[in-house]
């Protein structure tokens, strides 16, 4: 719909300011665990930093006067997860899980309305701005933890374990750094980034960040590159291949990264493993009993209830598998249709909004971890939506 001159100058006016909110909202949807090292671990919150930011998003719906609305794909997911929710309600209750959907939907609006009002380049500025907040954080936490960080190296018997400025803790932490490189996509500073992460991975002994940016590597041998003559493109290939393996041969000399690699084989036989193996056996047996879902959450109690006893994890650390328990068949249909629209979007973006590669990189990785109902990732559903190439894309 076209917008006045007015209307147009006051989106600009306000766009620069719009730009610094995102910035800082994508981080804190990401920095979860930062009120953590600050406080007592017997204090329980429930409220958040990116909730309160994320309520201030009000004032971008009325400053701007009307709703961006969900596409259907989007909208129909959450009218399943709603509808399917309140019906399981009646024998299997209502779970907490339910008010963060809804709050998952809100940020998706805020997202496509972001999105419109910041258009494509100071989108893109956010997203960067974010990736090095989050580093920041990464990094400063970790020199502040530094001593113990040596001391678990200097012996390799056990992980690394200190505090995580991510909630889910050090495995999402390196996950979020892969990320926040991919939001530095296009820039200078990308494969730094990239290295960086991986090098977060193998601190962490995190096999799941490590899967991740084995995708995301080969993603870039593969990726269009814009505008690029063919031998370009032979020579990219050729120069990320080589640039790779002497990467890799590096990092595999490191007892450290022999240390993390190890971890592989100990798949099923460590605590980690065990148990969400033991989630993943048991949880297509409550599936079967309730092809209808059990509503959004409550896969965990009803698991618990058919082993008999509690489990320490809150989801399935697999969000196919989640949406498939909570929201049946049904529910699951309609993740599929989200998905297939993204995927859609995502293609036609041809990976000039770096956003779509980390969506894409969210629904890979989310066999191994994630909750489903992610406020980040729907928000960057929102950002990334409505996000058209540049014009000169294909030039």
């Amino acid at each position: 719909m076209p917008v006045s001159m007015t209307e147009s100058f006051i989106q600009i006016r306000r766009a620069p300011l719009l730009q610094y909110y995102v910035a800082v909202l994508l981080a804190m949807l990401a920095l979860t665990g930062l009120l953590d090292l600050f406080l007592s671990d017997e204090v329980e919150r429930a409220v958040n930093l990116h909730h309160i930011i994320a309520g201030l998003g009000v004032i971008a719906f009325a400053a701007y006067g009307r709703v961006a609305l969900t596409p259907l794909p989007i909208t129909g997911f959450f009218a399943a997860l709603l509808v399917v929710s309140a019906i399981a309600a009646i024998e299997h209750g209502v779970h907490p899980m339910l008010l963060n959907a809804v709050y998952c939907f809100y940020l998706c609006l805020l997202g496509l309305l972001s999105a419109r009002i910041l258009g494509r380049q100071l989108l893109l500025s956010a997203l960067r701005l974010s990736a090095w907040l989050i580093l920041f954080a990464i990094t400063v936490k970790n020199i502040f933890y530094l001593h113990d960080i040596r001391d678990t190296l200097s012996t390799l018997q056990d992980r690394v374990f200190i505090p995580s400025v991510v909630a889910g803790g050090l495995n999402m932490e390196a996950t979020f750094a892969l990320f926040a490189a991919v939001f530095l996509r296009g820039t200078r500073s990308y494969w730094p980034a990239f290295i960086y992460a991986i090098f977060l991975a193998i601190l962490y002994s995190s096999r799941a960040p490590l899967l991740g940016g084995a995708l995301l590597f080969a993603y870039e041998i593969i990726a269009p590159s814009k505008g690029a003559s063919v031998l370009f493109k032979q020579l990219r290939i050729a120069a990320l291949i080589l640039g790779g393996i002497a990467i890799a041969l590096t990092l595999f000399a490191s007892p450290i990264t022999q240390f993390a690699l190890s971890r592989f084989q100990d798949i099923g036989y460590e605590p980690g493993s065990e148990g969400r193996l033991v989630l993943w056996q048991t949880a297509p047996e409550v599936f079967l009993k309730n092809p209808m879902g059990v509503g959004a959450g409550n896969a965990i109690p009803d698991i618990e209830a058919a082993l008999g006893h509690d489990v320490q994890e809150d989801n399935l650390h697999d969000i196919y598998l989640q949406i498939l328990v909570d929201l049946g068949v049904v529910g699951f249909a309609a993740y599929a249709w989200m998905i297939y629209g993204a995927a859609r979007r995502g293609m036609g973006d041809k990976g000039h909004n770096p956003m779509w590669i980390a969506i894409g990189l969210y629904f890979l990785m989310g066999v191994l971890q994630f909750r489903a109902y992610d406020p980040f990732m729907f928000f960057w559903l929102g950002l990334a939506w409505h996000s058209a190439p540049p014009e000169d894309a294909g030039a």
